[in-house]
């Protein structure tokens, strides 16, 4: 109980019946005493002071000195009273119990100096940790609660440092600095040190590597210095589990290349034996073989195959850079051309590049090409035999003139047609013996008869033109069968028939090709092969030949104009050629 006597001085009465004078008054009370029981405490604002022996101070007037804006924490004791002046700040509270893997950040607001003897300076900050009860002061304000992090297998912890430390294994650390932390089990992080992130380890295989870039200039646990944006490969044989460092990171998986004995590529810019990429090279990868390519490493092609030449093939090379050719050890200059033939496996150089794959052409006795050489232009026939284009040749071929092209769109079939007399002589002769028109006309196609040493053939068509020999001159019966001089003029290209020749020669017509652009393209063309000094004349065999438009072909001694020329085409060994009829 408290009251006030003279003077207005407030005092505390602990009794049990306490007597009151007159001039007393009281102030509070009766009130119960303050109980702290074990593991609790309470904080007391304006505490009294006490002497040596723990009894209050009193000053002259008999007022309890007090310890004004100071506070005082209380744990267990015997009951006691507050003196005037005296604040319950906080009340009877349980002390606070950290568990292990647990701690409590603290944080000095005064100087102060620990029971252990240790100095605290206003500011500092360190750990209480558990297991244990933790007993407040008043110096000292609890921040935060810190619990361990638990690292498991293939992973680490990433830590910064909020100022300059000490870390647990007594590294130096500045202000802002990363560091991981790969030790398996609970990590308590000090005071000045704050988790980043749980890092997991990637897990290497014989067919996966890490691409790696360095973000600042670090030394790595190997000792390997790498330098900022340098980048790098980390495989199975380094480690088989990698926890990326603080000051890397990964760019992406590289998987593996593998090449079987078949296969090959080419890498461009590789990397050197010092870990640089040389750029602009060019390095050749041969098969049977498993890598990984580098930063910065890319394939030209992809994977390529081996190339496989049969003996009817060949591959055309161009040289691309000045080298020696090791397989024959000629010297090759850049725009070199030349050729490989079969049968051979062939895997092209990095000086090198493949133009194309030429196979050879099979020809037989009456087939034939054309063939130009590129360097200087000129057309060449080749016949009879297969035949491979060199590096310097190209196929060559004529562009058929729109009138032919709307010819052959048509798709008419002349050795459909029904059979035309092509003899005129022949026809008056057998008409005077007694024979109609219309039976010389059933003669069969190709059938040919001999009157006073002529040999004439009937063609099938009806709208077909044939050309029949004789010993001087060679006919041109229009489509209604009417024989045309050799000398007579040239009808127009409207008025001949779909296949219609003119000639103004045996075998050489003075017409151009544009202007027999009527006549027929494809066809079975047959040869009369006339001896020397022979009564009957002999017949070769009929040759099934393909025409398109071109300059005269040689055959044996003469040229022939067809209005088309002949791609494939029979050389014999006759001296004389007369052409009977053109289906």
């Amino acid at each position: 109980m408290s009251w006030t006597r003279t003077a207005h001085v407030t005092q505390l009465v602990v009794v049990g019946t306490p007597s009151r004078q007159d001039n007393d008054k009281v102030i509070v009370g009766p009130e119960k005493m303050i109980v702290v029981p074990p593991r609790h405490y309470c904080v007391v604002e304006n505490p009294a002071m006490k002497d040596k022996d723990g009894k209050p101070v009193f000053d002259t007037h008999g007022q309890i000195k007090l310890r004004h804006a100071d506070q005082e924490i209380r744990v267990a004791q015997d009951p006691f009273p507050l003196f005037p002046g005296e604040v319950l700040k906080q009340i009877v509270t349980q002390l606070k119990v950290v568990p292990a893997n647990t701690a409590l950040r603290l944080r000095a607001v005064l100087d102060f100096v620990e029971e252990g003897g240790s100095k605290r300076t206003a500011g500092d900050e360190w750990l209480f940790e558990g297991p244990g009860t933790y007993i407040p002061y008043k110096e000292v304000v609890v921040e935060e609660t810190i619990r361990a992090t638990v690292i498991k297998p293939n992973q680490a912890i990433k830590l910064r440092a909020r100022k300059e430390t000490l870390d647990r294994d007594g590294n130096p650390r500045v202000t802002g600095e990363e560091w991981l932390v790969k030790k398996i089990g609970a990590y308590l992080p000090g005071a000045y040190e704050e988790v980043v992130e749980l890092v997991d380890a990637y897990v290497l295989t014989e067919k996966v590597a890490l691409h790696m870039r360095a973000t600042r200039t670090f030394t790595d646990r190997n000792g390997v210095t790498h330098r900022n944006g340098e980048e790098w490969l980390i495989k199975m044989e380094d480690t088989e589990a990698h926890i990326p460092d603080v000051y890397e990171e990964v760019v992406g998986v590289t998987n593996i290349t593998t090449l079987t004995n078949r296969q090959y590529c080419v890498i461009l810019d590789p990397v050197g034996s010092d870990g640089k990429p040389q750029l602009g090279q060019r390095k050749l990868v041969k098969g049977e073989k498993s890598f990984f390519l580098e930063p910065g490493e890319r394939l030209e092609k992809g994977i390529q195959n081996v190339y496989v030449l049969g003996e009817d093939e060949g591959l055309i090379m161009k040289a691309i850079e000045e080298h020696t050719d090791p397989d024959t050890g000629a010297s090759r200059q850049p725009g070199d051309r030349w050729m490989i033939r079969g049968p051979q496996e062939y895997v092209p150089s990095v000086e090198v590049e493949v133009v194309t794959k030429q196979k050879a052409i099979p020809l037989d006795e009456n087939e034939g090409i054309y063939a130009r050489d590129i360097k200087t232009g000129k057309v060449r026939s080749v016949c009879g035999s297969t035949y491979m284009l060199t590096q310097d040749e190209e196929l060559w071929e004529k562009h058929l003139p729109p009138a032919v092209e709307d010819l052959l769109s048509q798709a008419k079939d002349p050795s459909l047609t029904a059979p035309i007399d092509l003899g005129q002589q022949s026809l008056q002769r057998e008409t005077k013996r007694g024979s109609s028109p219309s039976e010389s006309r059933t003669t069969p196609p190709c059938r040919s008869t001999t009157t006073n040493r002529r040999r004439h053939v009937s063609c099938s068509g009806p709208t077909s033109s044939c050309w029949s020999r004789t010993s001087s001159s060679l006919s041109c019966l229009s489509p209604a069968g009417n024989p045309r001089s050799p000398m007579s003029s040239r009808p127009s290209a409207s008025s001949w028939g779909p296949t219609s020749v003119p000639t103004s020669s045996p075998l050489r017509p003075r017409t151009t090709p544009d202007s027999l652009c009527n006549c027929p393209t494809t066809g079975i063309l047959r040869w009369q092969t006339r001896g020397a000094r022979r009564r009957r004349p002999r017949f070769s065999r009929c040759q099934t030949l393909s025409v398109t438009p071109a300059k005269p072909l040689p055959l044996g001694s003469e040229e022939l104009w067809l209005g088309s020329s002949l791609t494939t085409f029979t050389r014999t060994r006759q001296r004389s050629f007369v052409p009977l009829f053109l289906v």
